[in-house]
């Protein structure tokens, strides 16, 4: 969703108004350079353009491309401390994780929003990214120097409804990257989908001409639609369940395709009638594109609505409104260049304009979201700032009449940024606005308009121009509240904003998550995503991620002494070796490496995690009642639910254990284990009492305990192979639900962009009781 420029749009034969203001010869001066004005029809369009199709499409002019500056380091991180003063890692809850402090999140300015973590381009590019990929040269417009082919642009997020597991869907110059965030802390990157076509070609033997790097990604179910102005480049659909499994540094495979127009700017679903719309496409006139989602594998093309020309971007909703002669209708708001165009398409092929509103003094009409009572709608215009200077400016248009839309007036922001896109969640506004990065506003009166600035984090610290540098978009719909950012030069940003429900006064806090060891730096693999085999690999959780849960009222005294050791082999405080590796050459485990071994869980145990794990000694397993022990060697399935039993996802260390007395965790397993402190020794399930703690491995924490735990009942199907065709079946962790709160990361009820249903906020350390553990 990035800008356009100029375009000339038809409607019942006539030309509309196209601006050619003198500041914009430079892209009138590029038209000509690449393509013969004159008029043109489409091989994909349904009717004749007035305007090059090739030049209709959102392209910036030499003006902008001067902007582009080489990738940019990450300002938090070890390498940063190096230099910074007042900034250290050891100090914060992850490699990247940076407190707002004093203005400053590591070299981030900011306000009431901490930084979770961060991925740069290198990073997000990895399992997709080529040496010749990254160049230093001229394009045809003698500007630039950098390439574009590593920078970052859309930026969307997905939820497993059975885990409530959460990832971040990043756009790329080559494809799109996909990053779990359970543990916002410690993101993992699973890898990426090429881009469908080749990026990297000339377009029209002009090397690096009017092709760009823009993608634009939403979802629908489980999965991602994502569209290119690349040529040919058609929709990508991506089964989002194959992550559940996915490795770290995957090349994964696209699970279908549609071809129905090749190149389009930007993409909606409306997940409540199951239709995509694609948008600035090579057909309908650059209006809406209706695609049927019915099988989101075998998507339908089911017509167009171009009466108005380009829409640079939708939002379509069931219309819930006050204006009750459209209640219950499919309604679209269109952001069309110079009008806000609202369209009935309930009946796709009788699409009906209900309204047209031209913008005065408009530049670019660009993107906007609804109120959540769908009374307002607000946008903004991406070239004001641009070609007018002054203050951000953010547009509010009544829609309480939808035939009559009524334009309120502006609020001016703080800076003089470029804003770019814009998500409505309850009162508050969460914009990406350019170089200023990251913004959201409290709406106080939208009959005003009137806003209140809550809060920003500032991805390009070294302007706030009217350039375009910086926050491509934003994505604030998760159910735990994490936001996610995108910057164009910078990666992927995992924000927490505090409470902003009145005027800010300190910095937010936020629960404490289990801390991961790294990801491990394999070599790209290739996934096809229908397989669904067993992962090597679990990924980590942040304890709690879902939207409530109910603690279990029982005695949370501290206990008065820490457990004793028993005769193992000492570990260093942070082991080279995995949990697998300590267990095997600690003497005391010799039952438990065993079965491990037998089941495939050693496999798992030995991958990045983090994992913690509750080992029973040789002792434990010596004391069960006679005869079980032979009989769990002999069916490994039987086996493996006992093992995963005494596994949680996240590195939790003794002193976070005895925090959660009192509680009931979910283990790999599915089923939830308790823990007490009884009579100052924490317990499991009433029996099993931890003696050796925090042992520490590269991918986890090892708690050893007296007891074998049996969980209640079996939660895993018997598997249709054997154990050596496949490891078991890794379960998605789940906690009960709590009596008391914790301090959530927003203070606010997220909304799903698509669905446009309320959403509990999620607070760390709880998990929904409505949620069952399911299969991963």
């Amino acid at each position: 969703m990035g800008l356009f420029g100029t375009y000339s749009r038809a409607e019942g034969g006539a030309h509309r108004r196209l601006k050619t203001k003198p500041s914009r010869a430079c892209v009138f001066s590029s038209l000509l350079l690449a393509s013969v004005s004159i008029p043109y029809v489409s091989s994909e369009d349904t009717g004749p353009s007035i305007v090059p199709d090739r030049v209709r499409r959102h392209k910036d002019c030499q003006g902008l491309k001067n902007d582009r500056i080489p990738p940019q380091p990450k300002l938090v991180g070890a390498d940063f401390a190096e230099n910074a003063s007042e900034y250290s890692p050891l100090s914060e809850k992850g490699a990247t994780s940076a407190e707002c402090k004093n203005g400053q999140a590591g070299g981030y300015p900011c306000n009431n929003v901490n930084l979770l973590s961060m991925l740069d381009l290198n990073e997000l590019n990895a399992s997709i990214q080529k040496p010749e990929n990254q160049t230093y040269a001229n394009d045809i417009w003698g500007v630039w120097g950098w390439t574009n082919q590593t920078y970052a642009n859309d930026i969307w997020g997905w939820t497993d409804e059975n885990s409530n597991r959460e990832f971040a869907i990043i756009g790329l110059f080559l494809g799109t990257a996909f990053v779990e965030i359970t543990d916002p802390h410690n993101p993992v990157y699973l890898g990426a989908l090429p881009s469908s076509g080749d990026p990297t070609l000339p377009l029209f033997g002009i090397e690096y001409g009017l092709d760009t790097d823009w993608h634009d990604i939403k979802t629908y179910k489980n999965y991602a639609l994502v569209v290119s102005e690349i040529h040919e480049h058609g929709m990508q659909i991506f089964d989002l369940t194959t992550l559940l499994t996915a490795n770290p540094n995957t090349t994964f495979e696209e699970t279908a395709h549609y071809s129905e127009f090749g190149r389009a700017h930007n993409v909606f679903v409306n997940e409540d009638t199951g239709y995509a719309y694609a948008l600035g496409s090579g057909t309908c006139r650059g209006g809406l594109h209706f695609v049927d989602l019915e099988d989101p594998t075998k998507p339908k093309n089911k017509g167009c609505y171009a009466e108005d020309g380009y829409t640079h971007d939708v939002q379509c909703v069931v219309y819930a409104g006050p204006d009750k002669a459209f209640v219950g209708r499919e309604i679209c708001f269109a952001a069309n260049l110079n009008t806000i165009t609202i369209v009935d398409v309930t009946k796709k092929k009788r699409s009906k304009e209900l309204s047209r509103t031209p913008i005065e003094n408009y530049e670019y009409t660009h993107q906007g979201w609804l109120t959540e009572d769908q009374a307002y709608f607000i946008f903004n215009d991406e070239l004001d700032e641009f070609y007018n200077d002054g203050k951000t400016k953010t547009f509010v248009l009544d829609v309480r009449n939808l035939s009559k839309p009524v334009f309120v007036g502006t609020h001016a922001g703080r800076t003089d940024a470029i804003d770019h896109n814009m998500y409505v969640v309850g009162d508050l506004l969460y914009q990406a606005n350019y170089q200023a990065g990251f913004n959201v506003l409290k709406i106080d009166d939208i009959s005003k308009p009137r806003f209140t600035e809550g809060g920003y984090f500032d991805v390009y610290p070294e302007d706030d121009s009217n350039k375009f540098n910086g926050a491509w978009s934003v994505y604030p719909f998760f159910p735990s509240g994490v936001v996610i950012v995108s910057g164009i030069e910078q990666g992927l940003f995992m924000l927490e904003v505090g409470d902003i429900t009145s005027s800010p006064t300190a910095s937010p806090t936020r629960t404490k998550t289990p801390t991961r060891s790294a990801a491990p730096t394999t070599s790209p693999t290739t996934a096809a995503p229908t397989k669904s085999a067993a992962p090597t690999y679990s990924p980590t959780f942040a304890f709690t991620q879902a939207p409530s849960i109910t603690r279990r009222p029982t005695s949370t005294t501290l206990p008065t002494f820490f457990p004793t050791s028993v005769p193992l082999t000492s570990a260093p405080t942070t082991s080279p070796q995995t949990i697998f590796e300590i267990a095997a050459g600690a003497g005391t485990f010799n039952t438990l490496v065993t079965a491990l071994t037998l089941t495939g869980l050693d496999v798992t145990l030995s991958t990045a995690g983090p994992f913690t794990v509750f080992a029973p000694t040789d002792t434990a397993f010596n004391d069960l009642p006679a005869g079980t022990l032979a009989t769990l060697l002999a069916d490994p399935v039987a086996l493996a639910d006992i093992l995963k039993y005494h596994v949680l996802l996240g590195a939790v260390d003794f002193s976070e254990v005895v925090k959660l007395a009192g509680e009931e965790v979910v283990t790999l397993n599915g089923a939830t284990v308790s823990i007490a402190v009884v009579s100052g020794e924490v317990i499991l399930n009433g029996n099993a009492k931890i003696v050796v703690t925090d042992i520490r491995a590269s991918n986890g924490i090892v708690h050893a305990i007296d007891t074998v735990l049996i969980p209640p009942v079996p939660v895993t199907s018997p598997p249709t192979s054997s154990p050596t065709s496949s490891e078991p079946t890794i379960f998605a962790p789940t906690i009960s639900e709590p009596t008391t709160s914790a301090p959530t990361i927003s203070g606010k009820s997220a909304k799903n962009g698509e669905k446009g249903k309320k959403k509990k906020k999620a607070k760390f350390g709880k998990k929904n009781s409505k949620t069952k553990a399911s299969k991963v």
